[in-house]
């Protein structure tokens, strides 16, 4: 049996609209050291290939066709998926993005901003990626917390 050596972050995309999705994993595509692997249109599809794949991280909106991305993140706690989750979506109001950190999320993105910043944002967490850092949104986007 032979051994690989894994090199990439894998990335599940759980967002209603294929345009995003694919708009999305072309940018992810770009970046060293993410590879997606999947992707699902909703949140029980999501979950499936969560469970499937057990991704690294999984970059989700909050407002998905069939459940919220609170109960979302909920059903993976509880199978004891340990993938990283970062928010992206059109909604900006304080009470989403601080129920999202609540619930540990490690980062939330506006929709509403160029998605290369959350690339590098992207590139930036995964050389920081397990010193516990939380991320915030700043402006349009998440930064390290202080």
């Amino acid at each position: 049996m032979k051994t690989y050596l894994k090199t990439a972050n894998t990335v599940l995309i759980v967002d209603e609209y294929p345009l995003f999705r694919k708009s999305l994993k072309s940018l992810l595509g770009k970046v060293s050291g993410y590879e997606v692997i999947d992707e699902a249109e909703s949140g029980s599809e999501g979950f499936k290939k969560a469970i499937k794949h057990k991704p690294d991280l999984i970059i989700m909106d909050i407002s998905l066709p069939d459940m919220s991305g609170i109960h979302f993140i909920n059903r993976l706690k509880d199978s004891k998926i340990n993938s990283r989750i970062i928010i992206v979506s059109l909604h900006s109001d304080a009470v989403y993005i601080s129920e999202a950190f609540k619930y540990g999320v490690s980062g939330y993105f506006s929709k509403l901003s160029d998605l290369g910043l959350l690339v590098n944002d992207l590139k930036v967490s995964k050389r920081v990626q397990g010193h516990g850092r939380q991320y915030y949104l700043s402006g349009s986007h998440f930064r390290p917390s202080v």
